[in-house]
Formats: C-alpha cells, structure tokens, sequence
C-alpha cells in the first residue's frame, strides 16, 4: 500500500499467534512447550543480530499468560521497523510518524524476514506450528472536528451509511446523543484470505490532538491454510495487503480521501 502524501496511518502489525489448546475441565487452556519458552527466544535473538537486529528489550513483570509480548528487537533503540516475541506471538511493527516511514514494498521485506527469522528459530518444524490465527492491522488517525461526535465522524466521512442510536434509546435522559467518546465494531468475512475484515472506530488522541483511531483489520484462522509453512504464511500477507488496499479506498468518502492526497 503507497502511502499518501498526507495519510492519516499511525501503525502497521503483522501478527501470529499460536499455542496448543487442550480442555480442562470448563476451562481452554494454551500450552507451550518448554523449548518454546526457553530455547526459542534466544535462538532468534542471535538469528535476528546477524540481520542487524541487534538491541534486545525484555519487559519485565509480565503476567505468565499466553500471547503477551515479552521480547522486542530492533536495530537500534527505539528503531523501526520492530519484531516482538512472547509465548505463542509474533509481530513485525512499523510506524508511520516520529521519523519512520511506512511503504508497502519495504514492510513486505520486513514480513518476509521476520516469518524466515520465526521459521529458523522455531525448536520445531515450522509445519508443526499450531496455528490459532494471524492478522494484518492498519491504524489510522483522522483528526476530529471540535465537538464532533463519533457518529458524525462516520456519517460524514465514512461510507457506512446513516448510523445513529434507535430512536426508543435516545428517549431516555440518560443517554447522551452527542458524547464525543464511543467505539463501533464492525465485521464482515471475505474470501481470499478466507477470514474476515474488522473495522474498529474509536475516539482517541493522537500528538496530543482529539482523533477518531480506525483499526482496519485482516485476519484468518488455522483452517484457512491447508499447510503451515513460511511460504504459506508470507502469501497470506501479501493477500491480506490487497484486502487492506481496498478497505482504505471503500470505507472513506471521496472528499475525504482527496484530503490525504
């Protein structure tokens, strides 16, 4: 995806996450085997050095849950583009502000890197991995007119249509029409990837300014691939990126793309 020259993109992260899943009693529980935790994080931090990936941080006093990041490595500190490991996750990061900048082209590298760097360092068969799903988000931040709610945000510059509460809600005094904060949710499934694709609108701020932050969101289960393979999960992303092209394009209306331009 180019980057317009003035687009609102804040963040772009490709994830995976995986762990084996058993049923004890009422409860699902995800699994990592002890090379996993152990050998994994360390063989990838000597691979990802010889890639110039040198500066390692490890967050400290993270709960001992599944899917929480616990290791970062870049090639200098606080650099980008930024691969993350904790048990049963990975992600490559890249920002859009503060000096670092997003082009498809070279975060398809970044991707392609990071899934060789997950492959290598796995203590298994990268077809072994038990995969729950994988995910490519897009952040944008699209600065708020002053008092602007968020369902104005996304009926004047969204193509969602009308969107409002039901009429029998807003009779009630102690609902609040034109509160600025709020999030809406909205997810369809799509094909190729087979998954589905998730937009998620909330009020925020961004460099201290009130914006509306819109997560665009690709994703897909284990069942979509037929095989695990670094191959596979490359392809994946690259599909994954013309579903987010498209999203970009569709869900702005034109007056308001043309701002980006």
């Amino acid at each position: 995806m180019s980057k317009l020259k003035n687009a609102p993109l804040v963040e772009v992260v490709f994830e995976i996450r995986w762990g084996k899943t058993i049923k004890r009693e009422r409860e699902l529980l995800v699994e990592f085997s002890q090379e996993e935790q152990s050998l994994m994080p360390g063989k990838f931090q000597l691979l990802a050095d010889k890639q110039g990936f040198s500066q390692l941080e490890v967050l400290k006093n993270q709960p001992p849950l599944p899917h929480l990041v616990k290791y970062r490595y870049r090639k200098d500190n606080r650099g980008y583009p930024l691969y993350q490991l904790g048990n049963g996750v990975f992600t490559v990061n890249q920002i859009d502000y503060d000096g670092f900048n997003y082009e498809w082209e070279s975060f398809e590298n970044d991707i392609e890197r990071g899934v060789t760097l997950l492959e290598e360092s796995y203590p298994f068969s990268i077809k072994e991995l038990p995969l729950i799903d994988i995910q490519l988000r897009y952040r944008d931040a699209v600065q708020s007119n002053e008092n602007e709610s968020l369902f104005d945000f996304i009926n004047n510059s969204l193509e969602i249509g009308a969107f409002s509460l039901p009429a029998a809600l807003t009779h009630d005094t102690n609902v609040k029409t034109d509160m600025p904060m709020g999030s809406v949710t909205l997810q369809v499934e799509c094909e190729k990837p087979k998954g589905n694709l998730i937009c998620r609108i909330n009020s925020g701020t961004h460099d201290n300014a009130k914006v509306f932050v819109i997560d665009f969101i690709v994703t897909s289960k284990a069942n979509f691939f037929t095989e695990i393979s670094k191959e596979s999960l490359i392809s994946w992303s690259k599909s994954a990126h013309e579903h987010q092209r498209l999203i970009f394009n569709a869900f702005f209306k034109k007056e308001i793309l043309e701002t980006f331009s």
